[in-house]
């Protein structure tokens, strides 16, 4: 058994098996790394079986490119979410109980919020949910109490908070005031096919 000079990102391992079970042995097979150049043979394995006969198995340790990642979520696994929609608040002033509409969320989709960095004028924390025109009245996230003009920087929601199907992102404040920042997430399709 012998490695392979390939590139650190391709790196692989030979394992001889001499002849095939029906007795015909392997045609040779040339391998090259990245750069196009031919990569060297050993000219004989420990068991003198030269190269020209030596079929290989090639064995890369690179995760396959459909790998995916899971999380478990208490009930069973999820595959990993990557944000698709930023959504970009830029001094908007917010009053309080009144809310902000971030985002339209149509009858079949749903949104999936993992992660923000907001900042509001006023002291107070923001609330996260839906609920009629651009108020709160179901609460699906709610911030810490931040004093005037503090940072909201979100932890690792991994595989977030997640809106019932076709209820839109609202975005409410405890205390009126200009608000900047990004909520992000993903717009996905509902597996419910409709409003949960």
């Amino acid at each position: 058994m012998g490695t392979v000079p390939f590139e650190v990102s391709e790196r692989a391992t030979l394992i001889g098996l001499g002849n095939q079970p029906d007795g015909v042995t392997a045609k040779r097979v040339q391998l090259y790394d990245g750069t196009g150049a031919t990569l060297p043979w050993p000219s004989a394995l420990g068991n003198n079986v030269v190269n020209d006969s030596l079929p290989v198995v090639i064995a890369v340790d690179q995760p396959p490119v459909a790998a995916a990642q899971y999380f478990w979520n208490g009930v069973g696994y999820e595959r990993a979410r990557t944000p698709n929609k930023f959504l970009v608040v830029s001094a908007v002033s917010i009053t309080s109980g009144t809310g902000l509409e971030l985002l339209f969320v149509d009858q079949n989709m749903r949104f999936r919020m993992l992660g923000y960095k907001l900042s509001n004028a006023a002291a107070g924390s923001f609330i996260f949910g839906y609920g009629p025109t651009a108020t709160v009245t179901t609460t699906l996230f709610r911030g810490p109490l931040l004093a005037a003009a503090g940072i909201d920087d979100t932890p690792y929601l991994t595989n977030g908070v997640v809106w019932p199907a076709g209820q839109s992102v609202h975005l409410d404040v405890t205390a009126t005031g200009a608000t900047t920042g990004t909520v992000w997430g993903t717009y996905e399709v509902s597996p419910s096919g409709g409003p949960a």
